[in-house]
């Protein structure tokens, strides 16, 4: 599809995307961490609500059958609470899966263990004997790695901080053999994607319920993989 090009600004979000919907069920904290992302995307809220096209309540809806066929796009899951992962329908896995495998279309998901649960829950689990990720933990700073060159992390910051804990992983040795590593250190790549289909799935590790602005950049960056 066409795509804008123009200048990213706070209260817009980024140009180059025709869409950009953020997860807002009952499994995200929209007063803090949920609320960073949403400000980092330029997103408005509706009459103080998290409502409207740009937000994904739940998978299993009207939305996510419109959303399935959307074409260099972005959705994005923001940290999930450990307790209270999304359990996905059949349905909702293969619509999710579609969106990503066949409109080149990216989806970020952001830090936390629980995150890594739901990567492994709704993407990886379905492979017969598919290998899953591993959370890890260890203290930054993370080094970029050649992989970056090309990409839209080229630009970004040479070594991203730990930030006070708030960055998870997964081990390097976990990571499915597509897998593509961004940002590591001592075996825990804290930034990788999996390519799926025409399309990728991002891992962005920091759980963002601070203001960082290397992590800021980062998530911008990522975005750019769908244009």
């Amino acid at each position: 599809g066409r795509v804008n090009q123009g200048v990213w600004t706070y209260y817009k979000g980024p140009p180059f995307l025709q869409r950009v919907t953020l997860y807002s069920g009952n499994d995200v904290d929209i007063t803090h961490a949920g609320n960073m992302i949403r400000r980092i995307l330029g997103l408005p809220k509706n009459f103080g609500k998290w409502e409207g096209n740009t937000y994904l309540n739940t998978f299993d809806s009207q939305q996510m059958r419109f959303l399935q066929d959307n074409k260099h796009s972005v959705l994005v899951m923001p940290p999930l609470a450990e307790s209270n992962v999304p359990l996905l329908s059949i349905a909702a896995k293969a619509m999710l899966h579609k969106y990503i495998s066949t409109g080149h279309n990216t989806v970020i998901v952001t830090g936390g263990p629980a995150s890594i649960d739901f990567i492994n829950q709704n993407f990886l689990g379905g492979n017969p004997g598919g290998q899953l990720l591993e959370p890890a933990w260890t203290r930054g700073p993370y080094e970029k790695q050649e992989s970056t060159i090309g990409t839209p992390f080229q630009t970004a910051p040479v070594t991203m901080p730990n930030d006070l804990n708030h960055v998870h992983g997964a081990r390097l040795q976990s990571l499915p053999q597509e897998a593509v590593s961004y940002y590591e250190t001592n075996g825990v790549s804290v930034v990788f994607s999996v390519a799926m289909g025409h399309g990728q799935l991002l891992y962005v590790g920091f759980d963002y319920s601070l203001m960082s602005k290397p992590w800021v950049k980062t998530l911008i960056a990522g975005m750019e993989f769908a244009s």
